[in-house]
């Protein structure tokens, strides 16, 4: 099959230029021997001059049309014009939203009916979704496979880490709360400087905005755990932004109840993070947000105390309770566990097989 995936060079309605699930979702493709073109030219391939995804604009001849979710928001004047000129209904379009806040672009809008599927990360269930959406997941590429086996070596540091690159309220308050705890085990920073101009990995520094380091990817494989949760904290029931002046009176009487009782009156929002993949794939031990606590999707969820350490509420004594009760061999062999199961279900050829799954089953 023929894919075609839509990026805008520059998104203009913020700064960050990097299409991870596209890498994710093309490697995958090109690995299953399929095609992939794109409206522009788009990744630079390692030590190479070709691009993984070619620009080819002015070709039509494509099966499925897999659109960046900065893409459509870029061009609605011109996708949803009526009749939708651009859309051939012959073939399949794909959008994939990774939604980085609480206002979704498809909220409300029936043009995002003409998208045979969307599939969205940081997915919360019980919060209100299109018929078309879909569970997805930012998964693994090439680069953070590649960077952390080269970088992979024997567990040296039996702390937590943590090396936060942008402070959501969440991780800035637990981080804060460890100090309160008589934890067995110690929490370290663990933060790194960006490479130099001249460095080999200094493109994919840049290309990657910011989200790619050598000098990280050697600490998460030498750490025993390491922090990985992510997301904002907001008050029930679960609404999308803007808030109304009755949404606004409903949370705030959960905001009362939440004095009480937090963890059925808040939820957290923006969940998936590009740590916590990295962190699923290296040595350490992933220290995450209970997937089923917290009423996370994904096409395929890991399992506490398996696949990586959950925290269940707001409260840490309870991750203190299973440290306490764990040794570092069987925190290490936890994340020995979590890295099989990222392997086995994210990695770009899978995650490019579950695509191909969804397209043709419709």
């Amino acid at each position: 099959m023929k894919f075609k995936i839509f990026v805008v060079p520059v998104y203009p309605y913020g700064n960050d230029h990097y299409y991870h699930e596209m890498v994710a979702i093309a490697e995958g493709l090109k690995a299953l021997g399929h095609q992939v073109i794109g409206n522009c030219n788009y990744w630079k391939e390692s030590k190479s001059d070709t691009y993984l995804i070619p620009d080819a604009n002015d070709d039509t001849s494509f099966d499925v049309a897999i659109y960046d979710y900065r893409y459509v928001r870029s061009f609605e004047h011109l996708l949803f014009r009526m009749g939708y000129p651009n859309f051939d209904r012959a073939k399949k379009h794909i959008l994939i939203d990774r939604n980085d806040w609480i206002s979704p672009i498809w909220d409300g809008n029936e043009h995002y009916r003409i998208f045979d599927f969307i599939l969205g990360c940081h997915t919360v269930s019980r919060c209100k979704h299109p018929p078309n959406y879909r569970a997805w997941a930012m998964g693994l590429t090439n680069r953070m496979i590649t960077a952390i086996d080269e970088n992979r070596g024997e567990v040296t540091d039996n702390g937590i880490g943590h090396n936060f690159r942008v402070w959501h309220n969440l991780r800035k308050e637990f981080v804060n709360d460890f100090s309160t705890l008589d934890f067995q085990f110690e929490l370290k920073e663990k933060f790194t400087e960006p490479p130099i101009e001249e460095d080999p990995d200094y493109t994919y520094y840049k290309a990657t905005t910011r989200r790619h380091s050598q000098e990280y990817f050697k600490i998460i494989n030498e750490s025993l755990m390491f922090l990985g949760f992510g997301g904002y904290v907001e008050y029930e029931p679960k609404l999308y932004q803007p808030y109304s002046f009755t949404d606004k009176l409903r949370r705030k009487y959960r905001k009362f109840l939440s004095a009480k009782n937090r963890k059925d009156n808040c939820f957290v929002f923006q969940w998936d993070s590009f740590r916590m993949w990295e962190l699923f794939y290296a040595n350490a031990c992933p220290i995450l947000l209970n997937f089923e606590s917290f009423n996370f999707q994904l096409p395929e969820l890991p399992v506490d105390g398996e696949h990586y350490i959950g925290i269940d509420d707001f409260q840490l004594s309870g991750l203190k309770t299973k440290l306490d009760s764990l040794s570092a061999d069987q925190i290490q062999a936890i994340g020995q566990s979590g890295r099989q199961w990222v392997s086995e279900h994210y990695s770009p050829s899978k995650t490019a097989d579950r695509f191909l799954q969804l397209i043709q089953s419709k």
